[in-house]
């Protein structure tokens, strides 16, 4: 969020675009640094391995094996492969949508300068990031996380209504938005992190490091597909019908 706030503040400038992309790539760099130095390889790759004293040869070998890898089709049939599918697409189309036309969408209804529009956008971040630590609590409270999931998806409902009516106040702007992001980005963040968790349960999985990749691939690669087509639809949509018809398909 802080990367986010110092680029929109820098791109307000024309003349310092280029610094802009020196300064993300430099956060990038960075960052590989970190990884390269301080994340372990995984066990079978290094020197040594840990086994259990108590654990016979076979076990041993089944333990370092990686499993086989599977089809894509074989994949999709797996249990609960598709329906993570369908709601990381839903969820990551609206998640995007608003990420990068919501300061547009700011400065052409309201009439809000860039400057005013890129940084009252980040308090959509900033209900993203309430809303995952508080459903991540929650939902470990309860022992499950569809409830909690489903109930901040229905809230968003209201909240997109309640958001496209707003009006063009800064403050109210900013409170209404922080529970968009709340109730839309904080869901999506849950779903996408523990995809892995909830899927490696599963007897074919929980095995099969391979399989394991496949599926995230596919989960992955639809959610972004279907971010892909929001950027497309959602300008049509506003060219056509206006922002109230954007806000309905959300």
């Amino acid at each position: 969020m802080r990367g986010r706030k110092v680029e929109r503040t820098q791109v307000n400038s024309c003349e310092r675009n280029r610094y802009t992309f020196a300064f993300n790539s430099s956060l990038m760099v960075l960052g590989a640094l970190i990884v390269a130095l301080t994340i372990e390889e995984s066990p079978r790759r290094e020197s040594y391995q840990q086994i259990d004293d108590n654990e016979t040869p076979s076990e041993a070998v089944d333990m370092r094996t990686d499993g086989t890898p599977i089809g894509m089709l074989e994949a999709l049939l797996l249990p609960n492969v598709i329906p993570y599918c369908l709601c990381n697409t839903c969820l990551k189309f609206v998640n995007y949508a608003f990420f990068f036309w919501l300061p547009f969408y700011l400065t052409g209804k309201y009439g809000w300068t860039e400057r005013d529009a890129n940084t009252l956008s980040i308090w959509y971040d900033i209900g993203g990031i309430i809303g995952s630590v508080a459903g991540g609590l929650i939902s470990d409270r309860l022992g499950y996380r569809s409830p909690v999931i489903v109930t901040m998806l229905f809230a968003s409902l209201a909240a997109l209504f309640l958001y496209a009516g707003i009006g063009g106040a800064h403050i109210l702007n900013a409170l209404v938005m922080t529970v968009v992001g709340i109730t839309v980005s904080g869901p999506y963040n849950l779903i996408v992190g523990t995809i892995c968790v909830d899927l490696g349960t599963q007897p074919v999985l929980s095995s099969n490091a391979q399989a394991m990749a496949t599926v995230s691939g596919i989960i992955d690669g639809t959610g972004s597909a279907g971010s892909a087509i929001g950027q497309f639809v959602v300008p049509v949509i506003e060219n056509q019908f206006g922002w109230n018809c954007v806000f309905y398909l959300f």
